[in-house]
């Protein structure tokens, strides 16, 4: 019996005691938290100087999604003073997420326009002279919203600061890309209609106020919007250079003049990934993440569940966790200021770092010894679903674009006969001519007499490229 009680004490010390030795050793790892970067406090302590709110065209755009009898500037301000109430309670308490405040913005339907897609016969600017009545058809039922439109040209663009999480609401963008949809077809109208000084004022006037909202938009999906926005202007002039080359060359110093502010620091996506990078730490630092963390009694309510939370929530480290994400996202922030073969190494070294598949990091990051609750958390974080290179593509894309619009407009302003010195032209003007993302040069086709950049191949099936062809 002796032999019998010793043996199973031996084994209760055996099977039981080294787990709890190996967890107090384990514990003994993350009994301190990490302090928190200090770039990482410095960015989530900082609030930008905002501008008046009546003066702020911000509340003019998202009011677009309101109805007819509504004043936008003022459905804009209230949908705002939503928001922040809703983004404070899922910082701060334990509610289910609030109820979106719209389900359907106003005027969001969609229009059947002729520029909508590419038309490999016809430019934008062709397909509306071939169907004028219907597009003044569609203009003149569309004024209200073009009118909203023009009132807010003037007016100065600021996105408010909000202390977001990753389940805040984000006001529809639909309302905004239709009205810039219905614009550059307005500017297409003009110049069919022969009203081509009119059509380019528009175009100047517009693109201002544009290229102004993009370098006053903090977030990535608003920036997005802003750089497709712009390209849809930058397509439709490249139509005017083909459809009116000469009236092209009267005015290309007014052009000229009007291309110059599309520049990096007006689409830029720096400040959108350095708001990105506080956007989740915030959220693992809110009260309601560090005070009411359950990892498994979220999903399953049972003494077993609370208690197995009790023991994992020493390995979850707020602040390591906030500063391993913050890492990652400032890390691109410095990516996008490279250009050429820079920024393609730097991508390529980053994309190498994250091409392990999340289930097959789990293994090592549970072991970690410190903090590895958090580490799983960080890997599974990815805000943008995988296409970060993609964005900095689109908005190095804007400058490239911009690249071959002065190109063409100052060709053309020096000979009536661009294309057939052309590839003469790409040599001489190499440095001015180099793609900011790739560092190539455009492609002359002689057969379409079209002039682009190669598209880099891991984005040829990118849905929405911000690409553009100039014929001349």
């Amino acid at each position: 019996m002796k032999k019998l009680l010793k043996f199973l004490k031996w084994s209760v010390i055996i099977f039981a005691g080294i787990p709890i030795v190996l967890y107090l050793a384990w514990l003994s790892g993350n009994l301190l938290n990490d302090e928190l970067d200090p770039e990482l406090a410095t960015l989530l302590a900082h609030r930008p100087a905002e501008i008046n709110e009546q003066a702020n065209a911000y509340f003019d755009i998202i009011g677009m999604n309101a109805s007819a009898n509504m004043e936008p500037h003022a459905w804009g301000v209230a949908w705002l003073a939503k928001a922040r109430t809703k983004d404070h309670m899922l910082l701060t308490e334990f509610t289910p997420t609030p109820a979106k405040t719209e389900n359907k913005p106003a005027n969001s339907d969609k229009l059947d326009l002729p520029c909508a897609k590419k038309d490999i016969k016809f430019n934008c600017i062709e397909l509306v002279s071939r169907n004028k009545p219907a597009v003044e058809a569609t203009i003149l039922a569309e004024a209200e919203q073009l009118n909203r439109f023009d009132a807010i040209l003037d007016k100065a663009y600021q996105q408010p600061y909000r202390e977001l999480s990753p389940n805040s609401e984000l006001p529809s963008l639909l309302p905004e890309t239709k009205v810039v949809r219905l614009a550059v077809t307005r500017i297409a109208l003009e110049i069919a209609q022969g009203h081509d000084e009119v059509a380019l004022a528009r175009w100047g006037k517009e693109t201002t106020f544009l290229l102004n909202q993009a370098r006053n938009s903090y977030g990535l999906i608003d920036k997005m919007v802003a750089i497709a926005n712009l390209n849809r202007y930058q397509n439709i002039l490249a139509d005017y250079i083909y459809s009116r080359p000469e009236g092209a060359r009267i005015d290309a110093n007014k052009i000229m003049a009007m291309l110059l502010p599309f520049n990096n620091e007006a689409v830029t996506l720096q400040p959108a990934f350095r708001n990105n990078s506080t956007l989740f730490a915030r959220y693992i630092l809110s009260l309601k993440q560090i005070q009411g963390y359950g990892l498994i009694s979220n999903s399953i309510d049972t003494p077993g569940a609370w208690l197995l939370d009790k023991l994992i929530r020493p390995f979850f480290d707020p602040n390591a966790t906030a500063n391993g994400i913050t890492r990652d996202e400032l890390e691109w922030s410095y990516i996008t200021l490279l250009e050429g073969n820079d920024l393609l190494s730097a991508i390529k070294n980053k994309n190498s770092k994250l091409s392990l598949p999340f289930l097959l990091q789990i293994p090592a990051l549970v072991f970690s010894y410190h903090n590895p609750i958090g580490k799983i958390l960080a890997a599974a974080y990815d805000p943008s679903g995988g296409a970060i290179s993609s964005y900095i593509w689109k908005s190095h894309s804007i400058i490239a674009n911009n690249k071959l619009l002065v190109f063409s407009i100052d060709l053309l302003s020096r000979t009536a006969a661009p294309s057939k010195q052309i590839q003469q032209e790409i040599k001489a003007h190499k440095a001015e001519l180099q793609n900011p993302y790739t560092a190539e040069l455009p492609v002359w086709n002689a057969d379409t007499r079209s002039l682009s950049y190669p598209i880099p191949e891991e984005f040829k099936e990118v849905k929405n490229p911000v690409g553009l062809t100039i014929k001349l």
